[in-house]
């Protein structure tokens, strides 16, 4: 139990950050795709 426990509250943080991280790149691109077809 206390192996499967202890890794748990770590990952999450980690896992949390590389989801908003490639959010925040996903949006990003969409942007610059945006503005592409705007401009």
């Amino acid at each position: 139990m206390s192996g499967a426990c202890c890794p748990a509250p770590v990952a999450a943080p980690v896992g949390l950050g590389a989801g908003v991280g490639v959010g925040i790149i996903a949006v990003a691109i969409l942007i610059l795709i945006a503005l592409g077809v705007i401009f």
